[in-house]
């Protein structure tokens, strides 16, 4: 059985508590976590599926079904095929404009993804495990923190110079943050104790890091400071991408471009006042695209930031759900509520027993 985006959103809008979060009118904030740009259209992975804004047309539609409905994470292979990955236990799949389609691991499968990169076959960074599937299959990489609560492969970048697969982690642990994997396997720089949120790697083999604490870089073996005369930004620094020697990074609502010593900053401001954060960057030719985390996708435009779908209704792709169906309070389909688990069936509250 499937279920609407609309009834997701009003599913998941009564567990929030609040008297207002019990109107019929109310709809949950849609989370947009990254975004990949290809020749016709910008995907982008949220929270209710995966989806698609036509640049032609400017028309948007999100695809989800019972298993992919929580993406995470979004990458296009060199020829343009669609790779999704999925929040828990969704997984990585394929996407041909239709239909997922499940990749098989030869072991163990990857949970919560949240970096997926082409270089050389497919990389995947998850949870405790980095795995790269190539002509011979499927190649794990395990984490060094294996009793850790918390220890995600958070993104990944690769150097062409060196022929390495750089990676930064997300963890509770206060070492094994920053490293590379090359063919002498996994390898760990202890001098980064900060959890590294995106990565981007120069020609020279330079490598980017935004962090929790700053922008960093790295290079001849040794850590320093990214600096720039932006100051009026968060110091949590979500992400980094770049082209050569320009980079673009953003903290908080503020994007900067940075090009040899000069920095440039573009601040993307909402109507009503409220704050938002940019979580992912994508460049496309002479385009910069953005997804902030309640805003979504977002384009920048002469130095502005500007909404593509303005003006062009969204449409959303549409499933059947039942009365039977049981959601938790993220509104994520469960089989059965565990023992005392709050959970949402016929749009009532109920608990497990």
């Amino acid at each position: 059985m499937k279920i609407s985006f609309k009834a997701i959103l009003a599913l998941t809008a009564l567990a929030v508590n609040t008297p207002a979060s019990m109107s019929a009118q109310t709809q949950i904030e849609i989370r947009h976590y990254q975004a990949a740009a290809g020749n016709d259209a910008v995907w982008v992975a949220t929270n209710a599926g995966l989806m698609r804004f036509d640049k032609q047309s400017g028309e948007s539609k999100t695809f989800s079904t019972d298993k992919y409905n929580y993406l995470t994470a979004v990458a296009l292979s060199p020829d343009g095929l669609v790779t999704v990955g999925g929040h828990g236990t969704q997984g990585v799949a394929t996407f041909d404009g239709s239909e997922f389609s499940a990749l098989k691991f030869d072991a163990h499968a990857p949970q919560n993804i949240a970096a997926l990169v082409f270089a050389d076959g497919l990389w995947v960074g998850a949870t405790q495990m980095a795995l790269h599937q190539n002509e011979s299959g499927w190649k794990t990489y395990e984490g060094p923190n294996p009793v850790a609560s918390h220890y995600d492969f958070h993104t990944l970048a690769y150097s062409e110079k060196e022929s390495r697969m750089w990676v930064g982690v997300q963890s509770n642990t206060a070492d094994n943050k920053f490293g590379y994997i090359d063919a002498a396997g996994l390898t760990f720089i202890q001098e980064c104790t900060d959890n590294v949120n995106g990565l981007y790697v120069q020609d020279d083999g330079t490598v980017i890091l935004a962090t929790e604490k700053g922008m960093r870089k790295y290079a001849d073996g040794k850590f320093s400071v990214l600096e720039h005369p932006i100051s009026s930004i968060p110091a949590d620094c979500k992400a980094v991408t770049g082209e050569g020697d320009v980079i673009w990074f953003a903290a908080g609502n503020t994007l900067v471009k940075g090009e040899g010593t000069t920095f440039k900053k573009y601040v993307c401001k909402k109507e009503d006042g409220t704050t938002d954060t940019i979580t992912s960057i994508a460049l496309d030719g002479e385009t910069v695209w953005v997804t902030l985390y309640n805003g979504g996708l977002m384009k920048l435009v002469d130095g502005e930031f500007a909404n593509p779908s303005a003006g062009v209704e969204e449409s959303m792709a549409e499933t059947e759900t039942s009365k039977n169906d049981i959601y938790d309070l993220n509104g994520m389909r469960i089989e059965k509520p565990a023992k005392g688990q709050i959970y949402i069936q016929g749009g009532k509250k109920h608990i497990g027993k």
